[in-house]
């Protein structure tokens, strides 16, 4: 008993921190698609994710034919061949619009067991460097005040020693 408990256990924790999806153009709609010759066909569905984020984005084809691909989810695009990359920001419902050009004087087919990977753990990693500017900034930000506090220090004793009121604000 203990131990199928345990498995159940360990089951929940690994479902809770998913950080990969995988879904085909069955699940979101598209299905397979069938392009004449010399002919473009687009196609544009929604999705829905319960992570947000940026996310690197693996979309698999499979298909039959001379094809060219242009994906578009939310507002970034990629042309690919059988494979491509991109890294995306991901939200609640997404948008995913598919252009297929078939440049062959046959018919294409893009079957409906293709697949896009969401992968929101590699990008987690990357590390966020400040920009020069931003360097500069914080250096100015820690080296500036106590010079000016010296220098203003330095006009109030030399008003001192002179004799002179000084005026406080």
């Amino acid at each position: 008993m203990k131990r199928g408990s345990i498995a159940i256990i360990l089951f929940i924790l690994v479902a809770l921190g998913q950080e990969t999806y995988t879904i085909t153009f069955d699940d979101i709609g598209i299905g397979t698609t069938h392009i004449s010759p010399l002919s473009i066909v687009e196609k544009k569905t929604y999705f829905v994710l319960e992570r947000t984020g940026i996310a690197r984005v693996t979309i698999r084809l499979f298909y039959r034919g001379n094809i060219v691909v242009t994906l578009k989810i939310n507002n970034t695009s990629k042309r690919i061949q059988r494979e491509g990359t991109m890294e995306v920001y991901m939200r609640g419902n997404n948008t995913l619009q598919i252009e297929i050009v078939n440049t062959g004087l046959n018919d294409a087919v893009i079957y409906g067991n293709s697949t896009i990977t969401i992968d929101f753990s590699c990008l987690r990693t990357r590390k966020k460097n400040a920009t020069p500017e931003l360097q500069l900034a914080l250096l100015l930000s820690v080296v500036i005040p106590p010079i000016l506090i010296a220098i203003v220090r330095r006009y109030i004793r030399g008003r001192e020693s002179r004799g002179e009121e000084i005026v406080v604000v």
